[in-house]
């Protein structure tokens, strides 16, 4: 705030714009007072912008006290504007408050005048302190994003590169299962890396649009196992849910694994079938997963959940991850369902039971 008060005063008076003047630096405050009194003259003081109070009188001849607050507020949101008056009524005081003026002191008792500036000059240096803060924490907070934009754009790359390399090796190796397993493992760094890619590319750091990211890793499941989409359709129903990282990264390696063995072993001898892929989320806030193929099943001795596999225990452990329940059935088919909470943090905003290990029947499709 500058030493010397910047002062346009609306006044007509010269008697008042003297005694005004004597009341503000007989306590010691240095004023450079512009004494304006027409539309005019105001507006020019006022577009200088070297303001730091506005005093006004309610009515003058050639202008009037309100339409100068107006002016002032169109230009200058919080700018002290106090008006200095003879005559002012109840509601005439009470409009100017609302209309955005700082306070209103009286000709007769110029006393409350000095009081009423320091008062307004402290509120003003206060609201921009405040702004000046808030302004801070806009920067430090775009700055944030940016290195996290940053961050995710790292992973995704270096991820990348792990999936590339593990390509080149693949390469090199004879044995068809050996090569395989490194495919798959290729597959699963993908499905990490877009999830990665999605957060970059979105406005909001914190949270990923599931159902977009699934309709993505989709693609790059078709496009890593050849897929005849003319016998087998892959069908996602995925609500406008929204996860951050820690659950979106656990949920998309479980429907990279279930997708991926269904399109490898559901439908041998060119047989015709549906994959489908269901995310809902319940009133409580459990959200339900179920990926499920009317393939060929499996025999009724199998127990899909006690399989030494490493993908069955890839989803076993994301589900236990997820703080979730998974349940299976063989019957015209595999199904998988898995019920897992919100976040922990969360989690209290929701009412009922958070876990569920019933399988539920898939959505009815006509």
């Amino acid at each position: 705030m500058n030493d010397i008060i910047r002062v346009i005063h609306l006044e007509d008076n010269p008697l008042d714009v003297e005694l005004v003047a004597a009341t503000l630096t007989g306590e010691g405050l240095e004023c450079r007072i512009e004494v304006t009194q027409d539309r005019d003259g105001f507006v020019a003081l006022l577009d200088r912008g070297e303001c730091d109070l506005i005093l006004a009188d309610y009515s003058l001849p050639a202008f009037d006290g309100m339409t100068a607050l107006r002016l002032t507020r169109q230009r200058f949101a919080d700018l002290p504007f106090i008006f200095v008056t003879g005559v002012m009524g109840e509601e005439s005081a009470i409009e100017s408050l609302r209309n955005g003026a700082t306070d209103y002191v009286f000709k007769h008792r110029l006393k409350r005048l000095l009081p009423a500036v320091r008062r307004a000059r402290e509120e003003y240096q206060d609201r921009i302190d405040t702004r000046r803060a808030q302004e801070q924490i806009a920067a430090s907070l775009r700055e944030k994003e940016v290195l996290l934009k940053e961050i995710h754009h790292r992973v995704k790359n270096n991820l990348q590169i792990i999936s590339s390399l593990l390509n080149l090796q693949a390469g090199a190796i004879r044995d068809p299962f050996d090569r395989q397993l490194l495919l798959d493992s290729q597959q699963r760094i993908r499905a990490m890396a877009l999830i990665h890619e999605k957060i970059y590319q979105s406005s909001n750091l914190s949270v990923l649009e599931f159902s977009d990211y699934v309709q993505s890793l989709l693609v790059s499941v078709v496009r890593a196992y050849p897929l005849d989409s003319s016998l087998v359709r892959i069908i996602p129903e995925v609500d406008p849910v929204f996860f951050d990282i820690d659950t979106a990264i656990p949920c998309g390696l479980i429907i990279n694994e279930l997708v991926t063995n269904a399109v490898k072993y559901a439908f041998p001898e060119e047989r015709k079938g549906e994959i489908r892929i269901e995310l809902t989320r319940d009133g409580d806030g459990v959200n339900h997963l179920m990926v499920a193929d009317n393939g060929v099943g499996v025999p009724p001795e199998t127990d899909l959940l006690a399989a030494k596999t490493l993908g069955m225990q890839l989803v076993d452990m994301l589900t236990q991850q997820l703080d979730g329940a998974l349940a299976w059935q063989g019957v015209g088919g595999v199904s998988f369902l898995i019920s897992f909470p919100l976040p922990r943090e969360l989690r209290k905003r929701t009412r009922g039971d958070t876990t569920t290990g019933q399988l539920r029947s898939p959505r009815n499709h006509s």
